[in-house]
């Protein structure tokens, strides 16, 4: 009876030991799980700030680049109306300068200009007139 009370009691010693053995194993697993989980949140975080960056770069970039263009077309316009300025007669921008102010004042409408100048004229009106002090007119040169 001894030896079967040793006997049981040297199988219960190895089966605590092995179920302890495995419960070491999970908690190393799990912390390993977790580590791992960790390191990938960081290196998600690190990627997506990266990308962050490189987006601002990009658009800080497109925003430099449309202000240059807009810069760009801006003086092309300036030119443009300069040269149509220099093949205008004098007497017609002189009258178109009368009328837009006329229509600036609300003495005339918009629909009016129109009519007279083309549908399309009065929209260059506001240009032709703010241009019209810095261009040399053909009787000036």
């Amino acid at each position: 009876l001894e030896e079967q009370l040793a006997e049981s009691a040297r199988k219960t010693r190895e089966v605590v030991e092995e179920h302890e053995k495995y419960v070491r194993e999970a908690e190393e697993a799990h912390r390993l799980l977790t580590t791992h989980q960790a390191e990938e949140l960081e290196r998600r975080g690190d990627h997506l700030a990266a990308l962050e960056g490189e987006l601002s770069a990009v658009r800080r970039a497109m925003s430099r680049q449309a202000f240059t263009e807009a810069e760009k077309v801006r003086s092309e316009l300036a030119e443009q109306v300069k040269f149509i300025m220099r093949l205008i007669p004098e007497s017609k921008l002189t009258e178109w300068q009368r009328r837009n102010h006329l229509a600036s004042q609300g003495e005339r409408g918009d629909a009016e200009v129109t009519k007279e100048l083309g549908p399309r004229t009065h929209t260059l009106l506001p240009l032709v007139q703010s241009h019209a002090e810095t261009v040399e007119t053909p009787r000036q040169r």
